[in-house]
């Protein structure tokens, strides 16, 4: 079992980013000796926050031929929320090594794009209904993780404040946690991006719709690893198998259903969003 995937690590965001610093130095020998398994392409698992990056990185960290440091690529790192340079990005990227399961928060622009596609990696992207972003979101800096920048203002908040927060953004820090539309449209220009593989939570989470989800993720990952002699069925299977949403750090089983005290206004903004995004009214 991978260290990262301990009880202790998924409760400690200490013990958890502690443990990735010191991956990050096996990390670097694999980079520059070339040691350890098949090379083949990395794969970048984005999201827009809250939106199931951990389920997708359980799916992408079960495929064969790939290993897992922890590593994690973000526009805003949350201790922060200081946006990353185009530069930085790059480099970040740059730094990946073959098989290797990253996740991401990265917005979208065409030199990332660009960038991710001389890597040779796959770029998964997964995307959640809106509604359900904002009471993950809400619970999440609410009580899940003290270390967020933002975490301070959502302390004494009822789930309703807590919400109403989430949707209008940070009083004290504006330009680093704007409201929740201007949080969100800088991923939205992933979902036409030809390189890039969209996931739906919701089609991962489906007993009706998970097998044609995955035969993508699968069909795409073969065509990057050139393994066609590998079967899809069984990897489908392997990935069926690896989804078990309690055991992310930051799961809380919140639904959009708990959202009936949403203003008109508010509604308004979150329809727009699922609009934009292809899903339904709230």
């Amino acid at each position: 079992m991978n260290w990262l995937d301990s009880d202790l690590a998924r409760r400690n965001t200490a013990v958890r980013k502690g443990l990735s610093v010191l991956f990050k130095s096996v990390r670097v020998l694999l980079r520059y000796f070339d040691i350890g398994m098949q090379k083949g392409p990395p794969i970048i698992v984005n999201s827009v926050p809250k939106s199931g990056t951990h389920l997708l990185m359980q799916l992408a960290r079960s495929l064969p031929n790939v290993r897992y440091f922890g590593s994690f690529i973000a526009q805003q790192p949350s201790l922060t929320l200081e946006m990353r340079s185009q530069s930085k990005i790059d480099k970040l990227i740059q730094k990946m090594i073959p098989g290797e399961v990253v996740g991401a928060h990265l917005h979208f622009s065409e030199q990332t794009s660009r960038r991710i596609r001389q890597s040779g990696a796959l770029h998964l992207l997964i995307i959640r209904d809106p509604a359900e972003i904002i009471m993950s979101e809400s619970h999440y800096l609410a009580h899940m993780n003290p270390y967020h920048k933002i975490s301070a203002e959502y302390k004494g908040l009822n789930s309703q404040q807590a919400i109403n927060l989430t949707i209008s953004g940070s009083t004290r820090f504006p330009d680093l946690f704007p409201k929740f539309e201007d949080r969100v449209l800088p991923y939205l220009g992933w979902l036409d991006d030809d390189s890039t593989i969209v996931v739906r939570f919701e089609d991962v989470m489906s007993d009706d719709r998970i097998d044609g989800t995955l035969h993508r993720i699968v069909d795409a990952w073969r065509a990057k690893f050139k393994l066609t002699e590998l079967c899809s069925d069984t990897i489908v299977s392997d990935l069926r198998e690896a989804i078990v949403p309690s055991k992310s750090h930051t799961f809380s089983g919140r639904k959009k259903e708990e959202l009936h005290y949403l203003d008109k206004d508010q509604i308004l903004i979150v329809e727009r969003m699922s609009s934009l995004m292809g899903y339904g009214k709230v």
